[in-house]
């Protein structure tokens, strides 16, 4: 036969593929059902609790290079996305076994890269064509008003929820200054309390409208029943039907959070917050504390007319504040700056509460040792005074005497520090009965600084008059029963402005342990929202895509299989590199999309299984690859694998009443630029590590040979 010209590879082990596989095995549990994971530390036993990938292997000890490279790939996807990490880490895993199979076959490295490179981008201009306009999902939504009661399948929750009334203390203060008028701001909060009795035992878990018909069915899987069903897991984002026991956690009812709500007719309220829980994922309650923000953060927008668009989510007005003793259902959200001061603070909070503020921004600390960075302190200097009476002052004290005359000076009573304070200036000022707040992050710094229209200062020797802030009211923040709560010595202290600068979403929970799991959640559905709304389109979830996905690519696969072709092997041995590339691509190509593929079957696969519904990963895959042969070639896929992911009878207001005679069901949706990017960067973080491993066997300088076809079959060439 004629020789060709290549680089051959011998047979070794990729390394590096094994390790991302076996990683991403330890996350292989976190994706579809929402199950809390504690990590214990062997040595000091220590336990964290965590709930998704990047916290995973952010606890992890991983000393493999990969691992650190895997863990910086998450890492970088949720500080842009904050969702999706659980996804691009299976991916990962799933995909380094399916490259791994095609090396073992002998496919070549370069026609793997490229094919898989090409297939997946093929998906990704499919699935766009597919997505769907979240406008025409507002204005396709209906609304009925019914009663508080769910009843699902034997499932019947009663939900109570106490409308929420503004509180004294959130009164207007009359102002000296143009921008303090009436109303500044009113808190609001929420909470619910239910009831759930579950007489048969019911789970709204579903797949899709054509996977839950065979689960539920004994047809469908003999072994399975319904008295089989042991799982009992509350969903995520993944298959949600009723044929499996499930008890619903309690779920803050937001209906009647607002005094008047934001939108300009109840039914727009009630069809956004439709759109808001199909994103949701399972998070419910955090989603709704997303919505309760969004809806405060645009409630002038909102009411000016009904035609405007949905406004942008802006994240960067929101702060969370973690709330301990509490339970979690009492989670609220209040316009405004809530952070915690001290016990002695808090007295002087009273006073405040009746006075006009006079607000400085200091953005560095607030001490006399203080230089802002880049300043470049001078060696050897001494400080010679000629007098008696300035030997004994300090230069502390110095800094101490001119910093209280300067607030006395331009009556200053609430100071913003970004760093920290000087003690001593504390003392003083609580003794001058001046506020100062420090550590304040840099949002809400910036905010508050605009809201008030101060001038933010690096040095207290800086502040003028023009620099001082005014418009906002202060007082020590209450929960929902009026209570005052506390955090051992340290006391909650609310901030609002005339305009609402900042949002504070407050976390209760009696776990402290649970502080930064529940902050996670409340930023992922907050993420969710505001891509949602920026990106104007979304797709739909359940399962849908990825099986959209595996409709397309079965059908490139059929397409270019060599016998559908009618090429063979031998046919692809030729004279010239450029002829070969071309030719070997075509023979391999269906093989390396059908590995393509099994990742993403794995991954359905995987979240099926987890949801519960399946008692073994068989009984899941027999399922999605008789939903594959039924829709084989088509793309209607979309619209019914979506299916109803919770049927909720969500209450509306009278006035909504009239619109439908059905209530409206929400579906569950993803992101779009969220999960392609997912999908992008366990791809390429894959086929990186693949092509490095490659040269490491190799080296960069491989030999070259003239390979015969027998030697052709016995390794991998470059």
């Amino acid at each position: 036969s004629v020789g060709i010209q290549c680089s051959l590879l011998n047979r070794k082990s990729h390394l590096g593929l094994e390790q991302i596989s076996a990683v991403a095995a330890s996350g292989s549990s976190l994706l579809g059902s929402k199950k809390y994971k504690f990590i214990v530390d062997d040595e000091t036993s220590e336990t964290i609790v965590i709930c998704s990938a990047f916290r995973l292997l952010e606890n992890l000890q991983l000393d493999c290079p990969v691992g650190q490279l895997l863990n910086e790939a998450i890492q970088a996807h949720h500080k842009q996305y904050k969702s999706g990490t659980s996804t691009l880490l299976f991916l990962a895993g799933a995909w380094s076994k399916a490259v791994l199979n095609c090396i073992n076959q002998g496919i070549p490295i370069p026609i793997i890269v490229s094919e898989m490179y090409g297939g997946l981008e093929h998906c990704f201009e499919i699935l766009i064509s597919r997505q769907i306009s979240i406008d025409s999902i507002l204005e396709n939504s209906q609304c009925k008003q019914r009663s508080q009661t769910i009843k699902a399948d034997g499932l019947s929750c009663t939900l109570t929820s106490f409308p929420t009334q503004p509180t004294n203390e959130m009164q207007s203060v009359v102002k000296e200054d143009a921008h303090f008028q009436s109303n500044i701001s009113i808190k609001m909060n929420s909470s619910s309390n239910y009831s759930i009795s579950n007489e048969h035992g019911s789970s709204m878990l579903s797949f899709s409208s054509n996977i839950i018909t065979h689960a539920s069915s004994d047809q469908g899987h003999p072994s399975y029943t319904r008295n089989q069903a042991k799982a009992r897991i509350n969903m995520s984002r993944h298959f949600v039907n009723s044929n499996i026991n499930r008890q619903e956690e309690a779920l803050p009812d937001l209906s009647n959070s607002f005094q008047q709500d934001s939108f300009s007719t109840p039914a727009d309220s009630t069809r956004f917050t439709t759109l808001a829980l199909s994103l949701s994922h399972g998070n419910h309650r955090m989603m709704k504390l997303a919505i309760e923000a969004y809806k405060i953060q645009t409630q002038s927008i909102l009411q000016e007319t009904i035609k405007r668009p949905l406004p942008e989510f802006n994240i960067d007005k929101l702060v969370t504040y973690f709330l301990p003793g509490p339970p979690e259902h009492e989670s609220c959200v209040s316009p405004g700056f809530v952070t915690l001061i001290s016990e002695d603070q808090s007295k002087i909070v009273q006073d405040l509460a009746t006075l006009p503020l006079h607000t400085i921004f200091i953005s560095g600390d607030l001490t006399d040792k203080y230089r802002h960075p880049g300043f470049n302190r001078i060696s050897d200097i001494k400080v010679v005074t000629q007098t008696v009476e300035d030997i004994s002052k300090t230069l502390e004290e110095e800094w101490l005497c001119r910093t209280m005359d300067i607030l006395h000076k331009f009556h200053i009573n609430l100071i913003l520090v970004k760093g920290l304070t000087s003690p001593y200036l504390m003392n003083k000022c609580l003794q001058e009965k001046i506020l100062v707040i420090q550590e304040v992050k840099e949002p809400v710094f910036q905010r508050l600084t605009k809201a008030m229209e101060g001038i933010h200062v690096t040095y207290i020797t800086q502040v003028k008059e023009n620099c001082i802030g005014t418009g906002a009211h202060l007082c020590l923040w209450k929960m929902e029963h009026g209570n005052i709560p506390n955090s051992g010595e340290r006391f909650a202290v609310q901030i609002n402005t005339y305009k609402t600068a900042v949002i504070t979403v407050v976390l209760c929970s009696p776990l402290r342990c649970k502080l930064q799991t529940l902050v996670d959640q409340f930023w992922s559905c907050a993420y969710r929202l505001k891509h949602a709304l920026s990106e104007r389109c979304i797709f739909p979830g359940a399962g849908a895509t990825e099986l959209a996905c595996l409709c397309h690519l079965k059908q490139q696969i059929l397409k270019n299989s060599p016998c559908t072709l009618g090429i063979n092997e031998t046919s692809c041995i030729g004279t010239h590199h450029s002829s070969w590339f071309a030719e070997t691509a075509v023979l391999f190509k269906s093989q390396v999309l059908q590995a393509l593929a099994d990742g993403l079957i794995e991954y359905l696969v995987t979240a099926m299984f987890n949801t519960g519904m399946y008692e073994t990963p068989l009984d899941a895959l027999s399922e999605v690859q008789k939903c594959l042969h039924d829709n084989d070639g088509t793309f209607p896929i979309i619209s019914e694998l979506s299916g109803q992911h919770v049927k909720v009878d969500i209450p509306c207001r009278s006035s909504c009443s009239s619109l439908s005679d059905d209530c409206f069901d929400y579906e569950v949706y993803d992101n779009v630029t969220v999960k392609l990017e997912a999908w992008r960067r366990a791809l390429n973080l894959v086929l990186l590590v693949l092509r490095a491993d490659a040269e490491i066997i190799t080296g960069t300088k491989a030999k070259t040979y003239t390979v015969s076809e027998a030697q052709l079959r016995e390794g991998t060439f470059l």
